[in-house]
């Protein structure tokens, strides 16, 4: 069983569990985890796996070898040695998340990642345009919602002005 934590970063509500709490009891449990999201090198494609020896010795076998390269290596180190760094970022895209889910008149669902999740049944396509037009980047999540990744306060406050007009 693979269970995917590339946000986990991300969580700071109360009574969320992680992967790493089941790891004990699950010996088929692997946890995946990026360097891509929070610590914003998605370029460099740096994670890791964390599970029961037994399955890592699997999944050596068949590891390509020099993977990840030198930079990106050294770019995950130098990430792990900042964790103030992280906590500001996360507590910031965290601040901006909650203040864009208030501020946007749609009902919007609570999310624990760096983006949200807003439903425009049949309006999606026109709030990207909208979007489009004001210099704000969002995915249409087919006609009936939009994904919008959570920026600084300047590059959410656009968003937000777009959708007081939807």
């Amino acid at each position: 069983m693979v269970l995917d934590e590339a946000y986990g970063e991300y969580v700071v509500g109360e009574g969320f569990a992680g992967g790493l709490d089941f790891l004990a009891d699950h010996p088929n449990l692997l946890v995946l985890r990026t360097f891509s999201k929070a610590y914003g090198l998605a370029g460099l494609r740096v994670g890791y796996g964390i599970g029961h020896p037994a399955t890592i010795a699997i999944l050596q076998k068949a590891r390509l070898p020099f993977t990840p390269n030198a930079v990106a290596q050294s770019a995950a180190l130098a990430a792990l040695a900042a964790p103030d760094e992280l906590r500001m970022h996360v507590n910031d895209v965290a601040y901006e998340r909650e203040r864009m889910r208030k501020e946007i008149e749609v009902e919007t669902p609570v999310s624990q990642a760096n983006f949200l999740w807003v439903p425009l049944p049949g309006r999606a396509e026109s709030c990207v345009q909208a979007c489009e037009a004001a210099g704000v980047l969002v995915r249409a999540m087919g006609p009936d919602a939009l994904r919008v990744t959570v920026g600084e306060a300047e590059e959410n406050n656009r968003f937000l002005t777009v959708m007081e007009g939807m």
